[in-house]
């Protein structure tokens, strides 16, 4: 009988280590806050079928294919639009539920130790990370206001974008937010890849990136994400 490997490989992971007592009940069990996050439908997360994608490889896409149900169950749970989330993740750990950054960010969504003690939740345990990231991101964006802005807080930090109110003046920042808004409206175009001009124009609508702000980027630091595997 034939298996997919990828398929056995994502069924054994749901705790990459051994939990110790009784599993604390996560923050993610209560209502979030209402916010700014509040202003998407939560019909967004009924509708939103996987659809490939080929911002990913074709083996990462097929993690993102077996994981997207999580994915979106993270979304729902946040009141963010799956897309977004899908979109954050991508850029992140490209869908690796293993990788883990030199600064020790981990997992799908990229928990720092600190971050996921904040928020209550076990970052090796795969549905937690999820839901640890998506309820740090709709943090950001209820305090901030902005998609934007709560994309450069998840990678710079809340404090450097509270102390600056725009997005940082770090190059891998200002790539980050850029990739991810490009991401998340290719996804909701149905995959394709915008050209550069396309990606402009719809920041300009949307009002969610500042233009003058951002440099050209085409490789990010800091952050990097060291895999286990190909992609």
């Amino acid at each position: 009988m034939n298996r997919d490997p990828a398929r056995l490989r994502l069924g054994r992971i749901k705790y990459l280590r051994p939990s110790r007592g009784a599993p604390r009940a996560p923050t993610h069990t209560q209502s979030p806050p209402l916010g700014i996050s509040d202003r998407f439908a939560a019909g967004d997360c009924a509708v939103k079928p996987y659809r490939p994608s080929p911002i990913l490889g074709q083996r990462a896409d097929r993690r993102r294919e077996l994981l997207y149900p999580l994915v979106r169950r993270a979304a729902c749970e946040a009141r963010l639009p799956v897309g977004l989330i899908d979109a954050l993740i991508m850029q992140e750990s490209r869908y690796n539920p293993s990788a883990l950054s030199p600064k020790g960010a981990f997992g799908l969504g990229q928990l720092m130790p600190a971050t996921a003690r904040q928020l209550g939740v076990d970052r090796y345990d795969l549905m937690q990370n999820l839901t640890g990231t998506a309820m740090y991101l709709a943090q950001q964006l209820d305090e901030f206001g902005r998609v934007d802005f709560a994309l450069a807080a998840y990678n710079a930090g809340p404090g450097r974008v509270r102390s600056v109110r725009r997005i940082p003046r770090i190059a891998e920042t200002q790539n980050y937010v850029r990739q991810i808004m490009a991401n998340w409206r290719s996804i909701e175009a149905g995959g394709a890849i915008p050209n550069q001009p396309s990606i402009v124009r719809a920041a300009g609508i949307l009002s969610f990136l500042s233009a003058p702000q951002l440099v050209q980027s085409h490789s990010m630091s800091g952050r990097s994400t060291e895999f286990s595997e190909g992609t």
